[in-house]
């Protein structure tokens, strides 16, 4: 299986509003990661 890693600062979860993921807490940054791609296979999680 092929690891990717993309940094916090790459991530985009909605293109009208930037959110800094790096301020967040790190179990709030999982989770809205999960929501806006968890369409994404549960086994990277």
């Amino acid at each position: 299986m092929i690891t990717i890693i993309i940094p916090l600062k790459h991530i985009i979860l909605d293109p009208a509003k930037s959110v800094d993921l790096c301020s967040l807490p790190q179990q709030d940054a999982v989770d809205l990661i999960k929501q806006s791609y968890g369409f994404l296979s549960p086994a990277i999680w």
